[in-house]
């Protein structure tokens, strides 16, 4: 139940709720699933990304990869919310680390966003503000292999390549 009433929380904006039920929920006896457990933490997280705290998100978003590292998700959050942040290092780590993980796990708490482009333009973005702009391009290419027809990952690629003919 408090699993459920944190995850209405957090999609309700109510952080302070949400970070209470949820970390209720992870002291509960009956809590032992890690995806499950990660969910929550990446919950957690999410919400303190979105009260400033981003310390504490960074912490929870740790917290949820340890409990389930062989879940995209969790990875994949953390570079979103560095991505935001315009944290490029961790953006791309963790967007790499991501890419690492190739079978989806096989429960409900799997995101349809770990497994389409956003990891690689995560990392293709974060590669280009780091200045590594080959691997920009590679991961560019990846992203748009998988979504072939997105305008905005087409002028990424077009930005990529024209740096790496500036540099040439």
């Amino acid at each position: 139940l408090n699993y459920y009433l944190g995850r209405e929380y957090m999609y309700k904006g109510e952080w302070q709720k949400c970070i209470d039920t949820l970390t209720r929920y992870l002291k509960l006896p009956s809590a032992t699933w890690n995806e499950e457990r990660c969910a929550a933490m990446r919950w957690i997280a999410k919400s303190y990304h979105m009260m400033k705290n981003i310390r504490q998100a960074y912490a929870w978003y740790f917290r949820a990869v340890a409990e389930a590292p062989h879940m995209r998700e969790p990875y994949v959050e953390c570079a979103k919310m560095a991505y935001q942040i315009a944290d490029w290092p961790m953006a791309f780590f963790m967007a790499e680390e991501a890419l690492k993980i190739k079978e989806r796990s096989k429960t409900y708490v799997n995101m349809g966003y770990s497994w389409d482009h956003t990891p690689h333009d995560l990392a293709a973005i974060a590669c280009y503000r780091l200045k590594m702009y080959e691997r920009a391009r590679k991961h560019a290419q990846a992203a748009l292999e998988i979504t072939p027809n997105d305008e905005r990952l087409k002028n990424n690629l077009r930005l990529i390549e024209e740096k790496i003919k500036e540099a040439g």
